[in-house]
């Protein structure tokens, strides 16, 4: 299993009608071989959601932006100065300041989708600091090498 965290600050003064961060990329590959997306029918996946929980020895990759203690990564979203905060949405976390998560242990990704969002109008949100958790499976018969991916994350603010 591979633990990875990154930090990403939104600071939302100013765009009165709210923002949003959307990630773009491709899941972990080498070679022509794609690890598994959590999302849809993955194996682990909860089906509703698209979410899928750890499971070693499944190839999955996916994010949230909470904090999660299987595995023990990443930690909740930080708002600065309290409400107005942005949020991680429902599929990557489901958290509203002050919180807790809805889902932690819960990860997925899925190429265009809103990762954290604000929608307070009118007004500003506080800076809010996410913390993006990756989580990395492999299966007995994934074929060594070294894999990789670049994921693209986007901040849009609404004036």
């Amino acid at each position: 299993m591979f633990r990875r965290n990154t930090n990403i600050e939104l600071r939302g003064r100013g765009c009165s009608l709210g923002s949003a961060i959307v990630v773009t990329g491709s899941t972990l590959s080498h070679g022509g071989h794609n690890i598994a997306a959590c999302y849809g029918g993955t194996p682990g996946s909860n089906g509703a959601n698209t979410q899928c929980t750890s499971h070693a020895g499944v190839e999955q990759f996916g994010i949230n932006l909470v904090d999660n203690a299987t595995p023990n990564v990443g930690v909740d979203p930080i708002c600065a100065a309290g409400a107005p905060c942005g949020n991680a949405t429902a599929t990557y976390g489901d958290f509203t300041y002050p919180g807790p998560s809805v889902h932690p242990d819960e990860f997925t990704f899925h190429s265009g989708d809103t990762v954290a969002s604000s929608t307070v109008p009118p007004g500003a949100i506080n800076s809010t600091v996410y913390t993006v958790s990756y989580l990395a499976n492999i299966a007995g018969a994934t074929p060594a090498g070294v894999y990789t991916t670049q994921l693209t994350y986007t901040a849009t603010a609404t004036f």
